[in-house]
């Protein structure tokens, strides 16, 4: 057997140099490939470690905020209990200043229990006013004769040819029974120019204004009970009747015939009516359609045409989103009319009027039974303030019943009238 080629397993040089050549040649193309690679890892590495950092302080800032925001809430809830303490104590302030303010007035009211005041008394130059005030007192045929320690006029001295009323005369009395004993026969000075007050506080006074008139409605007497007897009158700054008193902040407890007496009263052959509770008033609430457009009560639709009366459609269209019928009457007041002119009012009001109130009688059957069982009643809208649609005096007052002193020009009035006559 013979001996292998021991020239063919050698190696061959030149193949080697270039196999190691390659390999350089790969090596460095690897580095400067990865080179990048690698230099873009260390940013991202660095980038996170960044992020990381950021991430902490993140956290920490929010631990913080979280205790802030926890202190704050705190302090706020504190706050806010001192705030309800302060509150209270200031309510209770205000009642305590109300109780003493109370307490003054009845003081000071205790203290003029032996003085009256007398109205209409002429004014003559150089009278003696205690000598005028027996002589009207004499008038009185009392059994006894009053003490009289002090009479003067009040106020600033007025000519009388300025056509003012004669100043008013404050008398005061020896005694407190003197003085009821006058007070108490008043009575004796009807038929003559001369009337009588109690002497109170003007606080006192303004209240009692106020009760007036519900004190005229109460005297009206019940319609629904007309037998039975009211006895009404005022007492300091209370209303009595049928010996239960009532406040101005207990108004709303009131008897019901007093309620009714005071926005309807019906007379032989009178209807007054005020407010919204009677269905006469263009407050009352009644839906009802006009050329499309729908309105929830009369005073609505007069409101919305006396805008537009004047060009100003956005206060007609503003007017048509509310619901409550003061502020309609309030939005459409002259005032608010930049146009306004009480001539051009007055010549189409009656138009917009019969518009309104031809639309809610004939629209709503309940309201048209309510307007034809006045029959061939006079209706008169007995409002104290209004002169072109009510009469001027209220609902309550003597003189309403009488046309020929009627200060307004009942405009509502008369057109529910005509409205009543085409109905029947």
């Amino acid at each position: 057997m013979g001996q292998p080629d021991k020239s063919k397993s050698k190696t061959n040089p030149g193949l080697l140099t270039d196999m190691n050549a390659l390999k350089s040649m790969f090596a460095n193309l690897l580095d400067d490939k990865l080179d990048p690679i690698y230099k873009r890892l260390e940013n991202i590495e660095r980038s996170l470690e960044t992020i990381n950092t950021d991430i902490s302080d993140v956290k920490k800032s929010v631990e913080f905020a979280n205790e802030t925001s926890d202190s704050a809430l705190n302090l706020a809830k504190a706050l806010e209990n001192r705030v309800q303490v302060l509150e209270s104590a200031l309510v209770d302030s205000h009642n305590r200043v109300d109780h003493l303010q109370e307490q003054n007035l009845h003081m000071e009211t205790y203290s003029r229990r032996d003085t009256l005041r007398f109205d209409g008394i002429p004014e003559t130059n150089g009278e003696n006013c205690k000598i005028v005030i027996t002589e009207v007192i004499a008038k009185l045929s009392l059994v006894k004769v009053p003490v009289i320690l002090w009479a003067q006029r009040m106020g600033t001295h007025v000519p009388s040819n300025t056509g003012r009323a004669p100043r008013t005369v404050m008398v005061t009395f020896g005694n407190i029974p003197d003085r009821e004993l006058v007070w108490n026969n008043r009575c004796g000075l009807k038929g003559t120019s001369i009337w009588l007050n109690e002497d109170y506080p003007i606080e006192i006074d303004n209240r009692r204004k106020k009760l007036w008139p519900f004190l005229r409605a109460a005297r009206v007497g019940n319609a629904t009970d007309p037998n039975k007897r009211v006895v009404a009158y005022l007492v300091y700054d209370k209303l009595v009747i049928n010996n239960k008193s009532y406040s101005l902040r207990t108004l709303d407890t009131l008897p019901e015939f007093v309620k009714a007496n005071m926005y309807e009263r019906r007379l032989d052959n009178l209807v007054l009516f005020y407010t919204k509770r009677s269905v006469f008033s263009n407050f009352y609430p009644a839906t009802f359609v006009v050329a499309g457009k729908s309105y929830n009560c009369a005073e609505q639709f007069v409101s919305c045409g006396k805008a537009l009366l004047f060009d100003q459609p956005e206060l007609a269209e503003d007017i048509l989103q509310t619901t409550d019928p003061n502020i309609q009457k309030q939005k459409s007041r002259s005032a608010a009319l930049t146009s306004f002119r009480a001539d051009v009012w007055k010549k189409h009001a009656p138009e917009l009027l019969k518009v309104a109130l031809h639309a809610k009688f004939t629209q709503n059957a309940t309201l048209k039974d309510e307007l034809l069982k006045t029959g061939t009643c006079d209706l008169a809208e007995a409002s104290p303030t209004d002169n072109l649609f009510g009469i001027g005096l209220s609902v309550n007052n003597p003189k309403s019943r009488f046309k020929e002193q009627w200060r307004g020009d009942n405009l509502q009035g008369n057109t529910l009238m005509d409205v009543r006559a085409e109905l029947n």
